[in-house]
């Protein structure tokens, strides 16, 4: 099954998915994509931004800030700003940020998982699934599956976390299932289920943790021996290396996506992989009519709750306050850096704001402008360092926070006198973090500190620093926090000379985001640092290798900084192997994109390096 033809149609696509299923070894594996379509309609991520940019705006216009006939308007520039930022942000890295007020002033929104209905794609996998014993995983928590199994008549029980939580069953209990015995259809929920709250793996921190070892058998039990249809997932998340792992014991994985661009570039270059380009609700439908499924019909009312409705709820409900931070807090991640000024101007002028919240608006006013407005940034932290001094010992843990956000901009700033500063503050706000018992804050102010006793001139002390703080980040098992530090720990190796130490810091750094992060801007920077040492070296062909591998992921995220300095380093790499003419291709093109971007090389430590190898480049005899 598992050579399958270099190019698929959704007819012959779908021809394989049904003869496997009626053969007995089929399993399916599915993510947000297949609830799209009504009545599901559950959000994408671009109908995610836009929500919230919406209930931004009717936040405004309710705070006064805005006035009403000019809130289209309003909304149409929030929108081309964000877009124009081109931030890759995943769902569970805006949860992340997000997750301090969803608790308490969100948390319903999580009904729209909850109550959504199924759609054909459900009723085409219960079908499936009781006809023919597919095998059912997905990513997704909402209940829209169970909810088609239930309409079947089929018994169903959802798999999902390392414990049984109400409803659901652990993922140890998936595998001790007798597959050969009559027993209620499973479904597998690697990151939980709305069901069972407690199962749900939504943010960043929560789906970047090592996966359990049952949670790993459980996805290779999906996979051994069987033909699997992988469908409206990217695989660009947690999940994509056990995948990667179980397709090579499986027949074969056809795998269905709408387009390239937003698919994992890793998948592509599988060899169990089968990649189909085209519209999952299609192939579907074009499934169910083969196996014999009941057409589905839309009902003539599609009642589901919209993300954007709960979010409006929120805005306009009696909770203005900590609505207002949630979204100030969305809106700086999501690059709509106006729309932090508006809400924090709402939280500041509101009478009954408490000093705290004054504190999270300046904290997050002061974080926008970090880069693009360096002197407006600091204001906002010293003010926030004044309103939080007063209540330091009834928010301890606020106020470290305070001081780091501090000393993280004199760091930017520099200069000595700034940096020396900076190693006060931290340690201020370290004292302050221990007091709040805020471990993950004490582990981020180290890194801090030994990024600025490196810009002191004081690298061997800073690289002790960094291996105290690796120590401690493996026994919190922080593995997002650990690739940095491991990134930076290659970064002090460089600086002292130690090249072949850095790029094993640097390939540790690579294993773990590639692994539980899937952060790919990240990914690629630090595969450029990893060629270019190589290049310095004198190992052009692996330098040439993971320069253009990450030239590739760089383009993919359009990282354009990453971009140029992989182009002016592969021009240099071609220039020393004697492939002149390549070499100045590459550099012109370099040029060409550097005079082309806004603000040049903003980053003025990524241009100097970049304005060095291209003089090093140009000096070269390649012309």
């Amino acid at each position: 099954m598992r050579r399958m033809k270099a190019k698929l149609t959704n007819s012959t696509a779908a021809t394989l998915v049904a003869k496997a299923a009626q053969g007995g070894f089929a399993s399916a594996f599915v993510g947000a994509g297949i609830s799209r379509a009504a009545p599901s309609l559950l959000p994408s991520w671009a109908q995610f931004r836009d929500a919230v940019l919406e209930a931004m705006v009717s936040r405004l216009v309710i705070s006064g800030l805005c006035d009403a006939k000019d809130a289209p308007q309003v909304l149409r520039d929030l929108k081309q700003e964000s877009v124009a930022q081109r931030a890759w942000l995943k769902p569970e890295v805006v949860l992340q940020w997000l997750h301090p007020h969803v608790r308490t002033t969100l948390a319903h929104c999580m009904s729209v998982f909850a109550d959504a209905e199924p759609n054909g794609n459900h009723y085409t996998l219960a079908d499936l699934a009781l006809q023919h014993n597919l095998r059912v995983g997905t990513c997704n928590f909402d209940t829209t599956i169970e909810q088609a199994l239930m309409a079947r008549g089929a018994g169903l029980k959802a798999f999902a976390g390392t414990r049984s939580s109400g409803a659901c069953g652990s993922f140890r209990e998936y595998l001790d299932l007798d597959w050969g015995a009559p027993h209620v259809v499973p479904v597998l929920k690697v990151h939980g289920c709305v069901s069972a709250f407690s199962t749900v793996q939504a943010t960043l921190e929560q789906v970047s943790r090592p996966k359990s070892p049952s949670a790993k058998g459980a996805m290779s039990s999906l996979f051994a021996g069987r033909f699997v249809l992988v469908a409206g997932y990217s695989g660009r998340d947690d999940l994509f290396p056990l995948i990667e792992s179980a397709s090579q014991s499986s027949r074969g994985v056809l795998w269905v996506n709408l387009d390239k661009e937003s698919l994992n570039p890793r998948v592509l270059r599988h060899r169990a992989i089968q990649v189909l380009i085209g519209d999952a609700d299609q192939l579907f439908s074009s499934i169910g009519q083969r196996i014999g499924s009941p057409r589905f019909r839309k009902p003539e009312l599609v009642r589901c709750l919209a993300l954007g409705e709960s979010l409006q709820d929120s805005v306009k409900g009696a909770r203005p306050l900590p609505t207002a931070l949630g979204l100030a807090s969305l809106a700086m991640h999501l690059g709509a850096t106006r729309a932090v000024d508006y809400l924090c101007e709402d939280i500041l002028a509101w009478p009954a704001a408490k000093p705290e919240h004054r504190v999270q608006a300046l904290l997050a006013r002061g974080d926008t402008y970090r880069r693009s407005d360096p002197k407006r940034s600091m204001r906002s932290f010293v003010d926030a360092e004044r309103a939080a001094s007063p209540i330091r010992s009834k928010h301890p843990l606020l106020y470290a926070r305070v001081l780091a956000y501090l000393a993280d901009q004199h760091f930017l700033r520099g200069s000595k006198r700034a940096l020396q500063q900076a190693l006060q503050l931290n340690a201020r706000s370290s004292r302050w973090a221990r007091k709040g018992k805020g471990n993950h804050l004490i582990l981020l102010n180290m890194e801090t500190r030994a990024s600025v006793l490196a810009h002191l001139g004081q690298v061997e002390q800073a690289r002790r620093v960094r291996m105290d703080c690796v120590r401690r980040l493996k026994q919190e098992g922080d593995l997002i926090s650990l690739a940095h530090a491991y990134n930076n720990l290659g970064n002090d190796c460089q600086d002292l000379g130690l090249l072949r130490e850095a790029v094993a810091w640097w390939r540790q750094s690579l294993a773990l985001k590639e692994e539980h992060t899937s952060d790919y801007p990240s990914i690629g920077r630090t595969r450029f640092n990893i060629g270019n040492v190589l290049r310095e070296t004198g190992e052009y062909k692996a330098a040439i290798r993971e320069l253009r591998r990450s030239l590739q992921e760089a383009q993919v995220v359009h990282d354009d900084v990453t971009a140029v300095r992989c182009r002016y380093a592969l021009a240099a790499a071609a220039g020393a192997t004697g492939k002149k003419r390549q070499a100045l291709q590459l550099l012109q093109r370099a040029e060409k994109e550097v005079a082309e971007m806004p603000g040049g090389l903003r980053d003025s430590s990524k241009a100097r390096w970049a304005a060095r190898l291209a003089a090093g480049v140009r000096a070269a005899p390649i012309s």
